[in-house]
């Protein structure tokens, strides 16, 4: 054994040790045996005299996470001397946030009521910054290590105070006032029983059909939303998720139960979500269930102080079940209800900004299809309503801050306010340009150009019948059609909307959408509007029809795989890069005779389109007296050419699967489906579509 002890031990994961270096160190250390690290403080605390040193620089996870619980108890029975957090970037030549340090001192004495000297070195970003920060004395705690014992798990909180110990020793914990089980489902196979809820036919979205809404987390977000999966509960998926060794399925009892959901992983803060009883939650979205006080709980998670709590519990990126299980609790009847109100209030207001965007379940319209002449007024009215819903979302938030510090004593830790960037419902600038810093970082933010590219999208929709000017909400997703609900704008006949590069038919994509235009906001301003939506796009062309059909032919396909999370509903019939063909549809008006009516009745339109086009264009080349004239006609019909010689090529392609009449499953999800359509009997990916 020595006096003194001092190493920067190797880091390796249990998973990255060789069969009999894993063997050993299970069986003869295990207490660390999770990381290599952690075994070497272990065996180093051997190596040393009682009453003398042992000094390390290691990963600091050791210091918060559950599976190095027993490890820290062994510490506990140490004297941590002295500690310097570094965190994340202590050394120069690692970057990241992956490899994040502390460095320690401990003596192998046990002294009752020892209080190690601190220094919390995490946030700054930098080598030099750190050192900086350090010489200066900053951020320096003096802490009583008995405390640790009082917080679940004994985490090396050094810098929580008197306040946070005490809530842990005398407050209730999450745990006992709810139902939260560690044990939530998990499929074992996502591609095969999880789908967007875009993706299948609205109609066995219930209780007793194949499929129900899924919580499986999402990006920060509060009090509403991320409701946008569905999962498999047929009787042969249950069985699945039953029997196979890496599955789980949750217990009866928490399917169609309303709770509490979260993202286990997150990196820009804690986001607790309303989940109404419609379903059930994965792992990656713990929901917490039969929840006590359900309003007020949720207000309090929702606040500064569950997100100081939990950093104290486990400053890392994922929120675990039993984190959020020890959160301590108070409960002040006196509050009740001015929180509930204020809770009640937040999940409104975000429902209501989640419900604005036709990804969800219960979008209604699009919301600047409004009783007014001009699209300009349209979004000018949209932008006050969601910097109405921001600023009160926000005010309400600090006014739940402000309570619940005050509860928990915390003046001297915490204040109430709110940055921008944290609220999480839509607010709309003018352009990327105006956004001001405080909201950088935030998910939410529109522009202009965000919310007139969503317009295009829905009135696409309206054009397949998805959406309808007469009715609310999804009209068709699948069941029977209706045509009684399109009365003031027809969709599409035949579930066919071309895309071309001129204007060569009165019912492309274009057209259709200039007339949907002239429907929403009337004739009278229809320039007015077009010239408005142009400039919102970026002006790239003469004119505003000009700079439509060029979005529409170049980007609106990006967009909407974009919208979709790569499961998109319309898919694109693409000729290849000569533009020479494009076309949409709408997978839930697919039918075994789509491909041979995208061929005959489109295609082989646009071919005869193209071969008089070409004879237009001979003859001007032939006889024209003006050569600019004759050299545009020249340019014009090079390019012609290839896109004929495109098209007939995509003829022959297309007509393999035209013949084969390949009808969709909708269950099976837009990946399989799409492959599907490009599969012949004899030939695999004969590729008619534009890739997602």
């Amino acid at each position: 054994t020595y006096h003194v002890v001092v190493t920067n031990p190797p880091y390796m994961g249990a998973s990255n040790m060789g069969s009999k270096l894993s063997s050993y160190v299970k069986k003869n250390y295990p207490n660390s045996k999770s990381d290599m690290f952690a075994v070497l403080i272990e065996r180093c605390a051997a190596m040393t005299k009682a009453n003398y040193f042992q000094a390390m620089i290691t990963q600091h996870v050791w210091m918060f996470l559950k599976s190095y619980e027993k490890l820290r108890a062994n510490i506990l029975f140490l004297d941590i001397v002295n500690m310097a957090h570094l965190g994340a970037r202590a050394f120069e030549e690692i970057g990241g946030e992956v490899v994040q340090t502390t460095s320690f001192v401990l003596r192998k004495s046990r002294i009752s009521n020892y209080q190690g000297v601190y220094r919390r070195l995490i946030d700054s970003k930098s080598h030099d910054a750190k050192e900086q920060m350090f010489i200066s004395g900053e951020n320096e705690f003096v802490t009583n290590q008995d405390n640790y014992s009082k917080i679940s798990g004994s985490p090396i909180a050094y810098w929580a105070n008197d306040k946070i110990f005490e809530a842990f020793s005398n407050g209730d914990s999450i745990d006992k006032i709810s139902d939260f089980t560690g044990s939530q489902n998990i499929t074992g196979n996502n591609n095969l029983f999880l789908r967007s809820i875009w993706e299948i036919n609205k109609t066995d979205i219930h209780k007793k059909g194949r499929w129900v809404f899924y919580a499986k987390g999402g990006d920060f977000r509060r009090w509403y939303g991320h409701i946008l999966l569905a999962i498999d509960v047929s009787p042969s998926a249950i069985n699945y998720y039953k029997t196979n060794p890496n599955s789980n399925y949750l217990k009866h009892k928490y399917w169609f139960t309303e709770g509490i959901t979260y993202t286990a992983v997150t990196s820009l803060g804690t986001g607790f979500r309303y989940f109404p009883a419609i379903g059930g939650f994965d792992k990656g979205g713990p929901t917490i269930c039969y929840v006590q006080h359900f309003d007020y709980v949720l207000g309090f998670l929702n606040t500064k102080i569950v997100t100081y709590l939990l950093n104290v519990l486990n400053p890392t990126l994922n929120i675990q079940v039993r984190d959020v299980k020890a959160l301590p609790f108070y409960f002040e009847k006196s509050m009740e209800k001015i929180v509930g109100q204020i809770v009640g209030d937040n999940v409104r207001i975000s429902r209501t900004d989640w419900n604005a965007f036709e990804t969800s379940w219960d979008f209604q319209r699009h919301p600047l299809v409004r009783p007014v002449d001009t699209i300009a007024e349209a979004f000018r009215q949209w932008q006050d309503e969601c910097e109405d819903r921001f600023t009160q979302l926000k005010a309400n938030e600090e006014e739940l801050n402000r309570i619940f510090i005050d509860i928990y004593g915390l003046e001297n830790e915490l204040t109430p306010e709110v940055d921008d960037k944290e609220v999480t419902v839509a607010r709309v600038y003018d352009t990327k340009d105006d956004v001001p810093d405080s909201m950088k970082g935030n998910l939410y933010v529109r522009t202009k150009e965000d919310d007139i590219k969503s317009f295009i999208s829905y009135a696409v929709g309206c054009m397949f019948g998805r959406f309808s000017l007469d009715w609310d909400g999804l009209v068709y997703a699948g069941g029977d059609w209706d045509e009684s609900k399109y009365q003031t704008f027809i969709p599409s006949p035949d579930n066919c909307i071309l895309i071309t590069e001129e204007a060569y038919f009165e019912d492309d994509i274009v057209a259709r959408f200039i007339d949907f235009v002239r429907v929403v906001f009337g004739n009278d301003t229809l320039e007015k509007n077009l010239d408005f939506i142009a400039d919102a796009l970026g002006r790239k062309g003469n004119s505003s029809r000009e700079i439509i059909r060029r979005y529409f032919l170049k980007d609106f396909y990006k967009d909407h795989v974009k919208t979709y999370q790569k499961r998109p509903i319309y898919w694109l019939f693409d000729s290849g890069r000569q533009d020479g063909f494009k076309a949409l549809v709408y997978i839930h008006r697919w039918n075994a005779d789509t491909t041979g009516n995208i061929r005959v009745s489109h295609l082989h339109r646009v071919q005869r389109i193209y071969e008089s086009e070409l004879k237009r264009l001979d003859d001007i080349v032939a006889n024209s007296e003006h050569n600019r004239d004759k050299r545009y006609a020249e340019k014009q019909k090079n390019k012609l050419i290839k896109q004929i010689k495109e098209t007939r090529e995509y003829d022959e392609k297309i007509a393999h699967l035209a013949n084969a009449r390949i009808d969709i499953d909708l269950d099976d999800g837009v990946r399989v489906n799409h492959a599907k359509v490009q599969t012949s009997a004899t030939v695999k990916n004969i590729k008619i579509l534009a890739n997602i």
